[in-house]
This record gives structure tokens, sequence and C-alpha cells, in this order.
């Protein structure tokens, strides 16, 4: 997540810094129900995208046979 959407959300009724992990800009949603769904998709499907982009040629190419 980006340092900016980081201060965003944080800024947010029912979502602050992840204990231990928010120097990473993660955050903890207290209240899932105060978001519409489709944000909520947007958010995990961002951080996904992310986490395998930081993999090597050889892990994105095991994940894509665990989830083929």
């Amino acid at each position: 997540m980006s340092a900016d959407r980081f201060v965003e959300l944080t800024g947010m009724p029912g979502v602050k810094p992840a204990r231990y992990m928010g120097r990473f800009h993660w955050v903890t949603i207290v209240d899932v129900a105060r978001f519409p769904a489709d944000y909520l998709a947007e958010l995990v499907q961002d951080s996904h995208a992310r986490a395998v982009a930081k993999l090597t040629r050889a892990q994105r190419a095991m994940l894509d046979v665990l989830l083929n």
C-alpha cells in the first residue's frame, strides 16, 4: 500500500494502523461492515498483487501451479 493510501485509510473511521506492521503501511479494518464489499475487494486485490510482485519468477510459477 502506498503511503498516500495508508494516510487516506487511517483517516477513516474504523481503520487503524496494524499493530507492529503499521510501519509497512498495513492497516486493520476494525469494522468491515462500514465499507462497501467492492472497496474491500479492491484493497485485497491490490495487496495480493503487491505480494505476488515481490515473489521470484520461480515462486510465481509455483503459485500458478498451486492455484490452477
